[in-house]
């Protein structure tokens, strides 16, 4: 496997769920820093944690600035397509 496509979302959603689906996906991703940096500090108080801090602050601000963007768009109904794109690095 060169590089593998996943397709996670692939759907119409109105602004409400839309709102609430890519909220829970950034939600998540903020989640999973935390706990990695909890981790970290947990093996070694002085580890560095400066990627997964950064990581959470950027995410916490796209979270915003995607809510806000999503507040100005007009319409009812939204197409929404997402990728993954896996790739073995060498």
């Amino acid at each position: 496997m060169e590089e593998k496509k996943i397709t996670l979302i692939e759907n119409t959603f109105n602004k409400s769920d839309l709102t609430f689906l890519l909220s829970s996906i950034i939600s998540e991703k903020i989640n999973y820093h935390k706990l990695r940096r909890l981790s970290e500090w947990e093996g070694n108080h002085k580890a560095d944690t400066s990627f997964d801090d950064t990581r959470i602050d950027k995410l916490r601000e796209i979270q915003d600035s995607l809510k806000s963007e999503l507040d100005k768009m007009d319409g009812d109904k939204f197409e929404v397509k997402s990728e993954i794109i896996i790739r073995k690095i060498k």
